[in-house]
């Protein structure tokens, strides 16, 4: 499946309807459910996640593979699924945010919508680029590299 790629801002109208980039559409196209995309609240940024069926299908196995009952299997399930909504994309390529994700990822009537490869992420425009110019300094400092199947900390090469 073709990664979602790039950085695209898009406006946000007054009920809540984004666009998805056509990139990202073709990129769902390829799935199983191609009229849906699965979002949620990141627990780990103040923006929205979205991506397949397929790909949260993945995500609720590897939260079934953690110990049944146990404290991290419950958090993770309650941070991943309790808010995930699964989105039908209309004609025009747009979805309709909830008012409580806008809220969540401080979304004011435009969207920065950031390629992450096997998902893609839903941001306030102002946000992301600190965020980014953040990650981008981090990456720097560590000297984070990438190898092709292999991550390297520390590394010039």
């Amino acid at each position: 499946m073709l990664p979602f790629l790039s950085t695209f801002i898009h406006k946000i109208d007054r009920k809540g309807r984004l666009s998805l980039p056509a990139p990202f559409r073709a990129t769902l196209k390829q799935g199983v459910t191609p009229e849906i995309v699965v979002v949620l609240p990141s627990y780990k940024q103040q923006a929205l996640e979205g991506m397949t069926t397929e790909r949260i299908t993945k995500i609720s196995q590897a939260v079934d593979n953690l110990d049944l009952y146990s404290q991290e299997q419950s958090d993770m399930a309650a941070a991943l699924f309790a808010d995930a909504t699964m989105m039908n994309i209309d004609g025009d390529g747009r979805i309709v945010l909830r008012e409580d994700f806008m809220a969540y990822a401080n979304l004011n009537g435009e969207a920065a919508l950031v390629g992450r490869g096997e998902t893609f992420e839903i941001w306030n425009p102002g946000t992301f680029k600190e965020y980014q110019e953040i990650a981008r300094s981090r990456m720097r400092e560590q000297k984070l590299s990438l190898r092709l199947n292999q991550f390297n900390k520390g590394s010039d090469t």
